[in-house]
């Protein structure tokens, strides 16, 4: 089980993965946190993406490419999205990736 810095979520993965966790901030202003899950060599996976409840209309509004919901408490929104690179040299396939992260995402809590 990981979580971010903050004790906001948690999220299970296979330990096989071997999976770190990488915070940085918001690329935009409706983003308050990005919370990447990375190989060691910093290959993001996917990404918890936090915002505030305000940004709720944006997020699911907005234009581009908008994260997945997937919940909020009083103070926040919180969404997932997947790699946008190719993954090659690592433990797991895309293949394993992209049949494991629904199951992955069901493991969502919000702390």
């Amino acid at each position: 089980t990981l979580t971010d810095s903050k004790r906001l979520f948690s999220v299970q993965v296979p330990s096989t993965w071997g999976l770190v966790v990488a915070e940085a901030p918001g690329d935009d202003p409706g983003t308050l946190k990005n919370v990447h899950f990375e190989f060691p060599d910093g290959t993001i996976v996917f990404t918890i993406s936090i915002h505030p409840t305000s940004s709720l209309d944006t997020l699911q509004n907005g234009d581009g490419p908008q994260p997945v919901f997937l919940g909020q408490s009083s103070q926040y929104v919180f969404g997932e999205s997947d790699t946008q690179v190719v993954i090659g040299n690592e433990p797991i396939s895309m293949a394993e990736i992209a049949q494991t992260l629904s199951q992955i995402m069901a493991t969502f809590r919000i702390l």
